[in-house]
């Protein structure tokens, strides 16, 4: 059961990676609404992914036990803000790959605590990228399923 519980957290690291890089790089084409002021959770594209940055930086906090001062301003720009949240999802991946590797063992907070912010992160993406669509701009699915697909694809092409 631990095993199960340590791989599930690397898998969903790995997708949270991946989705977070999608979503990424469809918010870079959009950059005309970027900052406008929009009908969502916290008023705007920028506004929410420093929501989920903050709540990144806090889960990690909490669970890894190191004391990290998020770096981040509100005046931080697009470009900053995107780098800052790809470094957390290759941090969280790491330190699921850690767990992984050394088969070390989670406690039932961690556990809590990582289903929500798994369940946080898909939310707010989902926001993001219904919003893009009804702004008539492209969005990637960020569909389990599309990402398996595609690792499936990578995979027979290595």
């Amino acid at each position: 059961m631990k095993m199960n519980v340590i791989k599930m957290a690397n898998n969903y690291f790995e997708y949270n990676r991946w989705a977070n890089r999608q979503l990424l790089t469809d918010l870079k084409t959009a950059g005309a609404v970027y900052d406008k002021a929009l009908p969502i959770s916290f008023g705007s594209f920028h506004q929410l992914l420093m929501h989920i940055y903050y709540y990144d930086v806090k889960v990690y906090k909490k669970i890894v036990k190191k004391k990290l001062n998020p770096e981040i301003n509100k005046n931080i720009d697009r470009d900053s803000l995107f780098e800052l949240i790809d470094q957390y999802s290759t941090k969280w991946l790491d330190w699921a790959r850690g767990l992984y590797n050394n088969h070390s063992n989670l406690d039932s907070n961690v556990i809590l605590e990582l289903s929500d912010l798994y369940n946080h992160n898909i939310y707010h993406r989902g926001q993001i990228s219904a919003a893009l669509a009804m702004l008539d701009y492209p969005s990637t699915s960020l569909d389990i399923y599309v990402y398996r697909e595609q690792m499936r694809a990578n995979a027979v092409d290595a």
